[in-house]
């Protein structure tokens, strides 16, 4: 396949031979410059090879195959079962230390254990090392878009119709777009907006960078003449899950600025054990007071906002003017 192979009785493995020389070192180091690293169970337990090379091969993130001999494999699922078949006779018993470690890749670690037989080896090695390439083109696919994304971003002023798709679509199938250094979600708040599902996958978002904007610019991005309650109620439930506070608080603000009536109607959802997103809502209720006392609907939607933000009871500047609106709500 063009790779070049290393193997331990070829001498082509990184060693370093010294006073303190070790086996254990040397796998370690060869497994740290490999690229892609196989390990081929055929009959023994190696003791290096699942104590330390496999361990440095996750922890480095290095991508690695685990391929097995069927004989082997089969003694092996015959040790595991309760009541072994009889018929399922196999050619000799398997080391109990390699059951042991051929169970927690399995069950504890969910790793693939790939089958194969004499005849069949090249082929499975072949087929099994192509699907680990292609996770490599994706990788590199994925990073030219991120910087296809960035290049985009660089002047959203000057975005075209086409370009405002691109970066939609880019946005929403990269798995990483803080990588490309600039963010989406302003970009794409400066075209005709998205639609609920598209919305929600930026807010729901793991990378913060991309969550935060999303929220922060809702209004912007959402553009419904009439948002759907169970729609704001989903985005309130993504922000209220998240462990990131600041979600709820910029929430906060973009569902005033959508609408006052959706506003009031969905802050009675949100989690309001933080302060500050209590404080946001009364600062909101306070600068739309006017129009709330004229509408018996907000009225009593207010009231019931404030009421949980006045829970528990406390003194503090806020709380005093949430008081005070409270009194006059029901007044």
């Amino acid at each position: 396949m063009g790779a070049d192979p290393w193997h331990f009785l070829s001498g082509d493995i990184l060693y370093l031979n010294n006073a303190s020389a070790s086996w254990r070192a040397n796998s370690a180091r060869s497994v740290a410059a490999a690229d892609v690293v196989v390990f081929v169970v055929v009959r023994h337990y190696g003791e290096v090879s699942w104590t330390t090379e496999l361990r440095q091969a996750v922890d480095d993130g290095t991508p690695f195959v685990i391929l097995c001999l069927t004989d082997t494999y089969r003694s092996y699922l015959a040790a595991e079962a309760d009541r072994p078949d009889p018929a399922a006779a196999v050619s000799q018993p398997i080391d109990p230390r390699l059951a042991d470690t051929m169970r927690e890749l399995e069950r504890t670690y969910s790793f693939t254990i790939v089958q194969f037989d004499d005849s069949t080896f090249s082929a499975v090695l072949r087929r099994e090392l192509a699907k680990v390439f292609v996770h490599g083109i994706q990788a590199l696919t994925s990073r030219a878009r991120r910087e296809s994304l960035a290049s985009l971003l660089g002047n959203p002023d000057s975005l075209t119709a086409h370009d405002l798709h691109i970066a939609r679509e880019v946005a929403l199938t990269s798995s990483r777009t803080s990588g490309c250094g600039r963010q989406p979600s302003p970009a794409l708040a400066r075209g005709d907006g998205l639609d609920e599902d598209s919305t929600l996958s930026l807010v729901r978002s793991s990378e913060q960078g991309v969550a935060r904007p999303s929220v922060e610019l809702l209004d912007r991005l959402y553009r419904a003449a009439a948002p759907a309650h169970d729609f704001l109620a989903e985005i309130i439930d993504v922000a209220g899950d998240s462990d990131d506070v600041a979600l709820s608080r910029r929430l906060v603000h973009s569902l005033f600025r959508l609408s006052l009536e959706d506003a009031l109607a969905v802050a009675c959802d949100m989690h309001v054990s933080d302060v500050g997103i209590k404080r946001r809502l009364v600062d909101h209720i306070e600068t739309n007071l006017e129009a709330i006392l004229a509408s018996h609907e907000l009225r009593r939607a207010a009231e019931l906002v404030l009421g949980r933000c006045l829970a528990p009871a406390g003194e503090s500047p806020w709380k005093d003017r949430a008081t005070a609106m409270l009194a006059t709500l029901g007044s």
